[in-house]
């Protein structure tokens, strides 16, 4: 149904800009007509883009000449950027938190940033995510968690939850 959609979106770009530039009335840019329009003197690029969307060889764009070249040119829709990876965010973190810049954090650095104190909780989700038991979140850290915390929520890959539940 989209494709239907943009289809009729760029017919009806064709018929209106058919509508609006055609001067001797026969339903058909020609291009000279086109040149009108646009402003534009004679040159071969222009001359060889209509000469490309001529397929009938008639030496006028028809609105079906002139709506295929158009959607045979219409740019693809992207989208939003896809969000960053797990990998990104930690990195960004440690880039963020790492006060001491030994390319990992640790719990002061963690409830410095936050402006917290220590307290149990902390210091057992801190536990949690300490996977090697080293008193610092690496970067592997860090991004395993995420990866773990995103597999729960429903979002990218369904990772192993073992960081969230040991």
């Amino acid at each position: 149904m989209l494709s239907t959609q943009e289809s009729s979106g760029a017919d009806d770009l064709a018929s209106k800009l058919i509508e609006d530039a055609d001067s001797d009335g026969d339903g058909a840019l020609s291009l000279t007509e086109i040149q009108t329009s646009l402003g534009a003197e004679a040159s071969d690029e222009l001359t060889a883009a209509v000469s490309d969307l001529d397929t009938d060889g008639d030496g006028k764009l028809s609105a079906e000449e002139l709506s295929a070249g158009l959607e045979a040119n219409r740019p693809e829709r992207c989208g939003p950027p896809p969000p960053p990876s797990s990998s990104d965010i930690a990195s960004q973190l440690l880039g963020d938190v790492d006060s001491d810049s030994d390319g990992a954090l640790s719990l002061s650095e963690i409830t410095s940033k936050l402006g917290v104190d220590e307290d149990a909780d902390l210091t057992s989700a801190f536990g949690k995510l300490d996977t090697d038991g080293d008193s610092l979140l690496s970067t592997a850290e860090l991004t395993a968690a995420l990866d773990a915390f995103q597999a729960t929520r429903g979002y990218g890959e369904t990772k192993s939850q073992s960081i969230i539940t040991a």
